[in-house]
């Protein structure tokens, strides 16, 4: 067995689009950090926001990959009602816990600071909203075509669908703010 078989180059290459996604939501929050700033409490949001991202689609990619390997959903044929549970599930998950980020962002702010910014309740709940939309879609396509292909989806879409989350996260949090500011 070779140290760079098919299973390092697959992990190897997801590791390596992490770091390059990294660097790019990294830019993208530097670039617009003026608008950031704008909204007290905002700093409190983007590391839970960007984590949660993460690991809802990520969990959600796991039980499509799970459902694939054992047969459960057919990459050709989907079984609309797994594939749909799975997304409204990962949709509620994201809508509950981007309105609890809110509704805590908006308390530090109060209790802490003695800041009332009810914007800060509204802008992780739409931004989740808009993000999840996007990546649930991605994770999907995703899953199922590095399935297709013979991939192990596995090795490949943790890294990938977390890096995505990042910047599906920035994004939509930066038009959110753009949008309410």
């Amino acid at each position: 067995m070779s140290l760079f078989d098919k299973n390092f180059r697959e992990i190897f290459s997801a590791q390596l689009f992490a770091i390059i996604g990294g660097l790019i939501s990294g830019v993208v929050l530097a670039v617009y950090v003026n608008k950031i700033f704008l909204i007290p409490g905002m700093l409190i949001i983007i590391p839970g926001f960007m984590a949660m991202r993460g690991n809802i689609s990520g969990t959600f990619a796991s039980r499509i990959s799970s459902g694939l390997f054992l047969g459960v959903i057919n990459p050709y044929k989907l079984n609309k009602k797994i594939i749909n549970g799975n997304i409204k599930g990962s949709f509620a998950l994201a809508t509950i816990v981007s309105l609890a980020l809110g509704l805590l962002a908006f308390a530090f702010n109060y209790i802490i600071m003695g800041v009332v910014a009810p914007k800060i309740i509204l802008i992780p709940f739409l931004a989740g909203i808009l993000s999840n939309f996007i990546l649930n879609r991605v994770t999907l396509f995703s899953t199922l075509y590095l399935f297709k292909k013979g991939h192990d989806p596995n090795n490949i879409i943790g890294p990938f669908v977390t890096t995505i989350g990042d910047i599906t996260s920035i994004v939509s949090l930066l038009i959110v703010i753009l949008l309410i500011v």
